[in-house]
């Protein structure tokens, strides 16, 4: 398995820097307007958060919906990032995504702590848990197998010919990085949806009897 992930690593190493780069410019990207937003929008933010640590919010959240809203999500998000499949070309929708991951956790993690202090990290960090530790790194190596696909069938401009050089293993490596990204984000619905939920409610000492 670690051999299998090395070669993984050293086959896409370009694309996983790039959308690794594009990550991490999300990420500033979402803190800064975090910290920079006005006193309007910020009182609309902290509204709306005030709102979902209530006690009635959080009894009432449907740990079913939330799971399912996570999935649906990232397999959203995973589609769009297939669309470079069509055309190398389209490969800004792809990174879009990446850096749009990004954007939010910063934003998110970012307002969390400026309002909450260590309280809200600790908010952040655990409801996010599973998208960063884990459905991330396998959006992006999914992303960076797309990439590295996309831009061997641009090699060619006209016909068929644009195939010869990709062998059955490119294909199934594909198909395997796609099927596992679909198994993590799976995971991580279920995550999301009841263990991160479990996690948030006893942070804000909630008993969820």
């Amino acid at each position: 398995m670690d051999k299998k992930l090395a070669e993984v690593f050293s086959e896409n190493a370009r694309e996983i820097v790039v959308l690794t780069v594009l990550f991490f410019a999300g990420l500033a990207a979402g803190m800064v307007v975090s910290l920079r937003m006005s006193g309007a929008q910020y009182d609309a933010v902290s509204e709306y958060m005030d709102c979902f640590f209530s006690a009635y919010t959080l009894r009432g959240a449907d740990r079913g919906n939330v799971c399912m809203a996570s999935v649906a999500n990232n397999i959203r998000c995973l589609l769009i990032m297939c669309i470079p499949l069509l055309s190398a070309w389209l490969t800004p929708f792809l990174a879009a995504q990446i850096a749009l991951k990004g954007f939010k956790i910063g934003f998110s993690v970012a307002f969390l702590t400026g309002m909450y202090g260590f309280f809200g990290a600790a908010v952040g960090f655990f409801s996010l848990f599973w998208q960063i530790l884990f459905t991330l790194p396998a959006l992006v190596l999914c992303g960076a197998k797309i990439m590295n696909f996309s831009f061997r069938l641009g090699g060619g401009i006209i016909g068929f010919s644009r195939f010869k050089n990709i062998g059955n293993k490119v294909y199934i490596n594909l198909i395997f990085a796609l099927i596992t990204a679909v198994f993590v984000i799976l995971a991580g619905g279920i995550f999301d949806g009841y263990a991160a939920a479990a996690m948030t409610l006893s942070l804000c000492g909630i008993s969820e009897v």
